[in-house]
């Protein structure tokens, strides 16, 4: 009972992982979009 418990916890854990994985890759994204539309206008100049 308590080892499922335990598995069962482990795997949520994994999946807010997953989850906030997820975000940080989003906010990085986001960073470089910003980033590219800085320098594209430079490029054509």
């Amino acid at each position: 009972m308590f080892q499922a418990k335990k598995a069962g916890f482990k795997n949520k854990k994994k999946k807010f992982a997953k989850k906030i994985g997820l975000q940080v890759v989003k906010e990085i994204m986001d960073i470089n979009n910003i980033h590219k539309d800085e320098i594209e206008p430079l490029d054509i100049n």
